[in-house]
């Protein structure tokens, strides 16, 4: 936001076994967008920011979603860019905590939610719209204001995350990403027009979301069309499930290797390693049995054969008891 880069703080306990939880504050100084001196004596404002035991948090610190400038977030980025023609992220955490984002609002700026845990402030003297939320099952906040596009932030859990993908590639010169939830498996995704030919891995049939790039209004899966349904900013659409197979009938083949066990079996014709140096040092012999045990060394390259070690035969002793 202020032009020199956006961070990330890290934050966790000093032992990595520690599974205490831990709540506290910190406090940020940073450069606004027109290069004045911004301090947060206290972050977050709401509440405190929360250590989970054998975890990490993850600040992302002056940074840009779109043409929105952001001081800061409490909540680690999942996904930062365009989608449906207007800036998009996807904010995560740990669900039950309350997460805390301040955007740089220099006109008075409207947040709409339907869900009812998102309070936000805005200071006109400022110009800092504060946001706080529950992270908790995918749910959208939508900041509007005169001058910029409309911003959509994106709050879910980190759990329910676990089957959402963003898959990239090139769309007319430069890389867009997309969004698909609630897919097993999502491998990747090419641009070809209008369209999004994704490819992946399913179980059994999936109803998904998808979050196109602005000017993809179509999709395929592993090459067969999807029909998508408008649901607000993203689509609706149903994978086919994977083809049926039928499992042929296995014969099992079982072959005995190992004939040396044999008490009856003939090991006369075995070379001896009984050889205590070589042309190659690096064949050998062992600093502690020294002898040449390197097949090379006894002529024996590209074939397999056996070699007997030089030492005394024990013979086979019966016990009773």
């Amino acid at each position: 936001m202020s032009g020199r880069g956006s961070q990330y703080l890290a934050f966790r306990l000093a032992d990595s076994n520690d599974v205490t939880l831990t709540k506290f504050t910190t406090a940020l100084r940073l450069v606004g967008p027109t290069g004045q001196k911004v301090t947060f004596p206290r972050v977050p404002q709401e509440g405190q920011l929360i250590l989970h035991g054998r975890d990490a948090l993850q600040i992302p610190v002056d940074f840009t979603i779109g043409d929105w400038g952001a001081y800061y977030s409490t909540g680690q980025l999942f996904f930062n860019g365009h989608l449906a023609g207007r800036p998009f992220a996807v904010v995560t955490g740990t669900a039950g905590d309350r997460g805390e984002i301040v955007l740089h609002t220099p006109h008075r700026p409207q947040v709409s939610s339907r869900n009812t845990s998102v309070t936000s402030s805005w200071d006109s003297g400022t110009h800092q719209l504060r946001i706080n939320y529950d992270w908790s099952f995918h749910y959208d906040i939508t900041v509007t204001m005169r001058g910029n596009t409309p911003l959509t932030l994106h709050i879910a859990d980190r759990q329910s995350l676990i089957r959402t993908w963003s898959p990239k590639n090139w769309l007319n010169g430069t890389m867009h990403g997309m969004l698909v939830d609630n897919a097993d498996l999502v491998s990747g995704v090419y641009y070809q027009g209008n369209t999004a030919h994704l490819t992946g891995s399913i179980r059994a049939p999936q109803r998904i979301n998808l979050w196109l790039p602005a000017g993809i209004i179509h999709a395929t899966w592993n090459g067969q069309p999807l029909t998508l349904h408008k649901a607000g900013i993203h689509y609706q659409a149903t994978l086919p499930g994977p083809a049926a197979i039928t499992l042929p009938t296995l014969t099992w083949v079982k072959h005995e290797e190992s004939y040396e066990p044999n008490p009856a079996y003939n090991d006369s014709y075995w070379r001896t390693a009984n050889l205590k140096r070589t042309c190659n040092p690096q064949q050998g012999p062992g600093f502690f049995q020294r002898i040449v045990l390197d097949a090379n060394a006894y002529g024996y390259r590209d074939v397999q054969r056996h070699l007997l070690p030089p030492y005394p035969r024990v013979p086979e002793v019966t016990v009773q008891r």
